[in-house]
């Protein structure tokens, strides 16, 4: 007799299903949630990851418990805002069950930028110094994304080895020497100054440019529609007029791209965790290649992007100023007469910065007056000043954390009178209780004359003989790096004065598109001639229509502009942000 087992081959097949189902849904937090970590105390703290073969997602810690339901494999929670504390445990249940420990509720904070922001402690100090050797702070905790120049390799290897991963460190003589030295100077201020844990984060890219860390651009965002109309204008002016110079140039196909800059898929995934604050410390490399007039409309628009990212909200997000350094401290004997014609780079990246305050929760921390270069010594300076714009603008304490900061101007007669924002100007003074120097004054001509000045109380009055009728005055205004040195204002606090000016004037920027004759460039040698990030890179060729005539990679390069027609066309690199542009003429 033939039996029909058709009901028990179902429930078989339907026990090995879910069995196998079981086994295969899942659920995981992001990258950056794990043991040690820090949550933002005193918000509303995002929570979120994957999942596979789930429905429901509950996350519990600290007698909270937040369910939610899966969209499209990924789930999100919002815990509600819980006072500095700890340590807690944090599960995430679904199928299975994840539990991270260790858990502080502090201050997070996350650094980015580029190789400031990377240089760690013992590349800033070394192993035996009193900075490291006392740097036991079980309540700040470190996770280091970026590295700088030493990687795995001594100094700092086992730091290196406990970091690398992508885990929370607790601060400690071993952990810290391969931790950004800006970062931590700032985190152990804060933490010594409130006893709150802090949580600090940093992801930087040594070289970067503000374009590589660009998010996608919306022409909805204003901040990213004016730098999308200026980028623009920049290739309108490069097509219609070839034989000029256009050092704000790159290639427009690079810029930007779709998905964002070449840097930007490392910073999206942490921008949702739930921070106090965005450290931000760049700027060497725009300001070295006197593309600061770039920055005017890159640097706002990525802080408006990032802050989508973060769902939306006005972090506080503030910057040490570049150039790096300068000031009073290596002052020469008296002023050198206004530069007219100068490109007076050092002051317009300083005035980018400041004009970025603008924007709600942005803000700018000084670094006049401290040592100078691309990568200056005092990074502990540095980041206490940091620490007390914090202080200042987030813990509202009254901490002063910047020298006199302009706010406006009245023509009185023959003299300018000066005014600087509350707080900034209490105690002026000149650094060393000299004259007070670094002033020029211009009449209706616009030409600039060094000035005198005075302090009146908290106001400053600018005056020349030989102007009668002023307009306009500038400050610490001049056309090399170290311009700032001859400029001594200063507040009770011995903090030095922005360079600043009443006037709105175009300057003349650098000439740095080169021009290569046909013959020079038969013979081009991609790698022998351009920067190093360039050589493995992707070229287009335009004609000055703006039509692309030919994308090539370096081998092709030399080849492909040789056989062009007679003409004058433009060859850009598409594979990075930091394009170097030249302008090619065939005879």
């Amino acid at each position: 007799m033939i039996r029909d087992n058709t009901h028990g081959a179902f429930y078989a097949i339907l026990i090995v299903l879910l069995i196998w189902n079981s086994i295969d849904a899942s659920v995981s937090p992001a990258e950056i949630f794990g043991n040690g970590m820090v949550l933002q105390r005193n918000a509303p703290v995002a929570v979120w990851g994957a999942a596979t073969g789930e429905t429901t997602v509950t996350v519990n810690i600290n007698g909270q418990s937040k369910s939610t339901s899966i969209t499209d494999n990924a789930w999100k929670v919002m815990l509600d805002p819980m006072p500095a504390g700890g340590p807690y445990e944090m599960t995430i249940s679904g199928s299975n069950s994840i539990t991270i420990s260790d858990i502080l509720i502090g201050d997070v904070w996350l650094g980015g930028g580029q190789s400031n922001m990377v240089i760690s402690l013992v590349e800033y100090t070394d192993s035996t110094s009193l900075d490291i050797q006392t740097a036991d702070y079980p309540h700040i905790r470190l996770r280091q994304i970026g590295f700088g120049r030493y990687d795995g390799r001594s100094p700092g290897t086992e730091s290196y080895n406990m970091l690398k991963n992508g885990d929370w460190v607790a601060c400690s003589p071993t952990s810290v020497q391969r931790f950004s030295a800006v970062m931590f100077y700032m985190g152990r201020e804060l933490y010594t100054s409130t006893n709150v844990p802090q949580g600090l984060v940093v992801e930087a890219v040594v070289g970067s440019s503000a374009q590589s860390w660009m998010p996608p651009l919306l022409e909805s965002d204003p901040y990213a529609k004016a730098w999308l109309d200026y980028r623009q204008d920049i290739l309108d002016s490069v097509i219609s007029h070839p034989d000029q110079n256009h050092p704000d140039y790159n290639d427009p196909s690079s810029e930007n791209p779709p998905n964002g800059g070449r840097n930007w898929n490392k910073i999206e995934k942490l921008l949702p965790y739930t921070y106090s604050g965005i450290f931000w410390w760049q700027g060497e490399a725009e300001e070295r290649a006197r593309r600061y007039w770039q920055y005017f409309r890159i640097y706002p628009a990525l802080i408006s992007g990032w802050r989508r990212y973060a769902d939306g909200a006005d972090i506080p997000f503030f910057a040490l100023s570049e150039p790096n350094g300068g000031g009073w401290e290596n002052a020469p004997i008296g002023c050198a007469a206004p530069e007219q014609d100068s490109v007076h780079s050092e002051s317009l990246m300083y005035e980018a910065f400041l004009m970025a305050t603008q924007m709600k929760n942005v803000g700018v921390v000084s670094c006049l007056g401290l040592s100078g270069g691309t990568h200056p010594d005092d990074k502990d300076k540095r980041g206490i000043r940091a620490a007390d714009w914090v202080r200042a603008n987030i813990y509202h304490e009254n901490v002063t954390y910047n020298g006199p900061l302009y706010e406006g101007y009245s023509v009185e007669g023959d003299k300018v009178r000066i005014f600087f924002q509350e707080q900034t100007n209490r105690g002026l003074r000149t650094i060393g209780g000299g004259e007070l120097q670094g002033f020029s004054i211009a009449g209706g001509d616009g030409v600039f004359e060094l000035a005198q000045a005075e302090i009146q109380d908290d106001e400053v009055v600018v005056w020349s003989t030989i102007i009668s009728e002023p307009k306009h005055v500038r400050y610490g205004w001049g056309g090399t790096r170290g311009s700032l040195r001859c400029a001594n204002l200063s507040n009770e606090s011995n903090l030095q004065a922005y360079p600043f000016r009443t006037d709105d004037a175009t300057i003349p920027t650098d000439k740095v598109t080169a021009v290569i004759p046909r013959k020079e460039m038969v013979n081009f040698n991609v790698s022998g001639n351009l920067p190093l990030t360039l050589q493995h890179a992707q070229f287009v060729v335009y004609n000055l229509q703006g039509k692309i005539i030919a994308q090539v990679d370096k081998k092709s390069l030399q080849t492909r502009c040789s056989r062009l027609p007679k003409g004058t066309y433009i060859v850009g690199n598409i594979a990075t942000m930091n394009t170097h542009t030249v302008i090619v003429s065939t005879r």
